[in-house]
């Protein structure tokens, strides 16, 4: 079974990192969704490589699609191959929406501290470091950053 999170500006850290990520059916390690309210996160059956046929959505967006009018939508609503992960996905979106997403400060980790969006997951607690967290875990970039 293949993590299947969902590709827009309202899918939490922790959903974003572990996308993609494959496990046996009968894995007690596995996580159990729903991780937390609003979870949009799923399992989606794969081939023995991980492969899952098909489209995924995406909508380059923080809003839901009926909030974005419709003159609007070209280039921010589409379809990529179900394979694509999240941190592919949001590797090709532009500058703008990654800053949104991840916030000032935590942008400037991942453009220039090359911090992998799995570094933004608390594994354990299933949700998103904060600032204060990630400091706490990795001084050095932070001094380097001034952040």
């Amino acid at each position: 079974m293949k993590v299947v999170a969902t590709l827009d500006g309202r899918t939490c850290k922790y959903c974003a990192s572990i996308d993609g990520t494959v496990y046996a059916i009968d894995d007690p390690k596995r996580p159990r969704f729903p991780v937390h309210p609003h979870n949009r996160t799923t399992y989606a059956p794969c081939d023995k490589d991980g492969n899952v046929a098909g489209l995924r959505p995406f909508v380059a967006d923080a809003r839901k699609v009926k909030d974005i009018p419709k003159d609007q939508r070209d280039g921010i609503i589409g379809q990529v191959d179900a394979n694509t992960s999240f941190k592919t996905w949001f590797d090709d979106q532009d500058e703008s929406f990654q800053r949104q997403w991840l916030g000032k400060s935590k942008f400037e980790l991942y453009q220039k501290g090359k911090y992998s969006l799995d570094r933004f997951a608390d594994p354990l607690n299933k949700r998103g470091y904060t600032l204060v967290e990630l400091e706490a875990l990795d001084k050095k970039t932070f001094e380097l950053l001034d952040i």
